[in-house]
């Protein structure tokens, strides 16, 4: 049940705060955010829209190693991709200047949001660093055979950057 998941998330959160800086604390900090946006969008989806500032305030307040951080700004950019992606057509009619940003996402145009997503990756990516991407395997998903290919988190990063960056082509 999501609300069970969301309050066990919180805990876990809580935890990852009274642990020092380390990569543990970050892998412990970044699957308590994840399990909290997926659990909160499967009761309203429209909790999507706050998600990607709770994550800037924890990227602001957490004690977060490079490697932490470059992985929590990439889950930022794929939230605001999941919003964007999921009516690409009305954002794309807004006709904005690309700053100041709208404080509510809902209002950002099509350029808003790829110039976030783009901003944020290349801000991941300049953070990611050599760390074997198996060190996330605990709030990864993949095959073991994607270590043969991705094995550093700057790799696992540059490859969604560029498929991300791609799937704005289309």
């Amino acid at each position: 049940y999501p609300q069970n998941v969301i309050k066990d998330a919180r805990a876990l959160l809580a935890k990852a705060q009274s642990m020092p800086e380390s990569l543990d604390a970050d892998i412990t900090r970044i699957r308590a955010i994840i399990e909290l946006c997926t659990a909160e969008q499967a009761i309203d989806l429209d909790t999507a829209f706050t998600q990607p500032a709770f994550i800037e305030k924890q990227l602001e307040d957490a004690k977060l190693t490079d490697a932490g951080r470059a992985l929590l700004t990439c889950y930022q950019a794929k939230l605001y991709n999941d919003i964007y992606k999921r009516s690409s057509w009305k954002y794309n009619q807004v006709d904005a200047p690309l700053k100041p940003y709208p404080a509510d996402v809902s209002e950002w145009s099509g350029l808003q949001f790829r110039t976030r997503i783009s901003d944020l990756l290349a801000k991941a990516q300049s953070l990611a660093g050599n760390t074997p991407l198996s060190k996330f395997s605990d709030v990864l998903d993949y095959s073991p055979e994607a270590l043969d290919y991705i094995p550093t988190l700057a790799d696992f990063v540059r490859l969604s950057r560029f498929t991300t960056l791609a799937s704005f082509v289309n």
